[in-house]
């Protein structure tokens, strides 16, 4: 396969050590530079010219995103990729609308990595096994009368879920009462807020208490 460099922009040196460590074990990628702050990126570009890859690590979402949309713009042949540290889907609806070419979740293992990594540098398109949920769901919005809350259907996992939620429970007590792995509940938590149209944990619980989801005399 063709050489690819890669430019990691990233604000903890640990993770970008850490991704670079595995970088070198591919045998088609080289890492073109790296930076820490969202400023520091388009000048490095400039200085080092556009590298075929770029991974950005959007922590804080906001600054780096717009950065993000200007490399877009300016280095279209710059395939770009992107980090989230959350499964918020609004943040994932907008980085697929600015056509950014991948989106992974800091739970990626490495060898899922190393296969995003091998997918884009072919000019594909790749998406966390987590994120995926979120890309193709859409959230109304000329057409919100066609969401109906109560013609959801829900299954009695996902009431029972949500009772956990309502009663504060976090995400280690819920694993504990369910018998399942903390990853396993976030995959289902994700699924529900996608269910009920809201953004996070915060409105899924409003929405159930508003939608009689759930007892209140029972929390």
């Amino acid at each position: 396969m063709e050489q690819h460099g890669i430019f990691i922009a990233d604000p903890h040196a640990l993770f970008r050590e850490g991704l670079k460590k595995v970088i070198q074990t591919i045998p088609f990628l080289t890492v073109a530079g790296e930076c820490s702050h969202f400023d520091q990126l388009l000048p490095a570009l400039i200085q080092h010219s556009p590298p075929e890859l770029l991974l950005i690590h959007l922590i804080p979402f906001k600054p780096w995103v717009e950065v993000t949309e200007h490399i877009i713009k300016e280095y279209p042949e710059t395939k770009t990729i992107t980090i989230l540290n959350d499964l918020e889907h609004h943040h994932a609806q907008h980085l697929i609308d600015l056509n950014v070419n991948g989106v992974l979740h800091t739970s990626i293992a490495e060898s899922e990595l190393k296969h995003a990594f091998h997918i884009m540098a072919q000019g594909k398109k790749y998406f966390s096994s987590s994120i995926i949920p979120l890309v193709t769901f859409r959230k109304y919005s000329q057409e919100d009368d066609l969401f109906n809350p109560s013609q959801i259907k829900w299954k009695p996992r996902d009431l029972e879920l949500i009772r956990y939620l309502c009663k504060g429970y976090d995400n280690h007590q819920i694993c504990e009462e369910l018998c399942l792995q903390c990853r396993t509940v976030e995959g289902l938590k994700t699924k529900l807020m996608i269910k009920a149209n809201v953004p996070n944990t915060v409105n899924l619980i409003l929405f159930a208490l508003k939608n009689k989801l759930v007892d209140i005399n029972e929390l």
